[in-house]
This record gives structure tokens, C-alpha cells and sequence, in this order.
């Protein structure tokens, strides 16, 4: 199968919180996970109706401020214990922000990738 993706994505997990867009409903808890520049994959308790565009509001660990962005839901798939994987494309953050994001999950995936290079030197 040929991989279609334009950029890299950072196999880490983050806390967000969801809603659609334009909502007054309170958002709802979410894990981001596989970010990259235009997309993320989200687990939610529910599928995203493909289109439709959510608000997010990211947390990085150690980092008072929240960050805002828009996405578009373009897939879904069921996992187990009522859970759902959800493909988005980022459509509206701030360019600051998108470097926070991107620098947080990068330093993350470097960290666990240099750990498991010295575990497996340990045991090798």
C-alpha cells in the first residue's frame, strides 16, 4: 500500500478535550495520539461523522495554557470496549501553537526512541 501521508507523525499521546465546532455543549475527553503537522489521530467514546468539523482544547504536560485548534473528522474505526479511532485533518491553529504541539511530540518520540535503543543494548 502506498504511504500517502506528507509528513511524519509522533506515535505520543496527549489529553484534549472535544466539541463540534460553534457549540455551546460542554467538551468531552479525548486522547490525541499519532500527531503530525496536518493531522492527528483522536480515541474518543464515539465516532466523528466524517466532515464534520470539532474544536479542540490540547494539553501539554507541564504547560498552564491550553491550545486551540480546529480539525476535520475524514474516518473512524471501532476498537474495543466502545472506543473509536478517529482521523483528522488540522484545519485552523494558530502557527505558534502548531510548533508547541509538534515540539512537545517530537521531544517525546525522541525520548522513548533513545530508551528503548538503551534497553535493547542492555539486554543484547
Amino acid at each position: 500500500m502506498e504511504e500517502r501521508r506528507k509528513f511524519l507523525r509522533f506515535g505520543v499521546i496527549m489529553n484534549a478535550f472535544y466539541g463540534m465546532h460553534g457549540s455551546f455543549y460542554p467538551k468531552k475527553p479525548c486522547f490525541l495520539k499519532d500527531i503530525s503537522r496536518e493531522g492527528i489521530r483522536m480515541t474518543t467514546d464515539t465516532p466523528l461523522k466524517k466532515g464534520q468539523l470539532f474544536e479542540f482544547d490540547i494539553e501539554i504536560p507541564g504547560e498552564d495554557t491550553k491550545i486551540i485548534a480546529v480539525g476535520e473528522s475524514l474516518w473512524w474505526r471501532r476498537l474495543e470496549h466502545e472506543t473509536f479511532d478517529n482521523g483528522l485533518t488540522v484545519k485552523k491553529i494558530a502557527r505558534h501553537n502548531r510548533t508547541r504541539i509538534l515540539d512537545y511530540a517530537s521531544n517525546e518520540w525522541i525520548t522513548g526512541m533513545r530508551d528503548q535503543y538503551v534497553t535493547a543494548q542492555k539486554t543484547a
